[in-house]
């Protein structure tokens, strides 16, 4: 099983997508803890299906990490963007319990 699963909704997820997510996601396996749960799950798809203009793409990221589940979802004008956003979300909150973690 991979560790990286991704999910779609409301959207046909190409091979170009696929590798593009695990491309962008691959420095987060190492903080997966597989305590919690087998993977790292990441769901993309439109929010509509029948809007055209406007934040019409989400993508939500649960990992499993620090005996947790940290979790990042947004909503952008296309999926690389929320992808992008949601990623940086996970590494601040990853940054932010490390920092907590060595200043008890």
């Amino acid at each position: 099983m991979e560790l990286i699963q991704i999910f779609g909704s409301n959207i046909e997820l190409t091979d170009d997508i696929k590798e593009h997510i695990k491309r962008e996601l691959k420095n987060l396996e190492k903080f997966h803890d597989g305590r919690v749960a087998p993977s790292i799950k990441v769901e993309v798809g439109r929010t509509t299906g029948h809007h055209q203009k406007g934040k019409i793409f989400r993508t939500e990221i649960n990992l499993p990490a620090f005996g947790r589940m940290l979790r990042a979802e947004e909503a952008a004008e296309n999926i690389h963007t929320a992808l992008n956003i949601v990623k940086e979300e996970i590494e601040r909150q990853i940054k932010k319990f490390k920092e907590k973690r060595a200043f008890p």
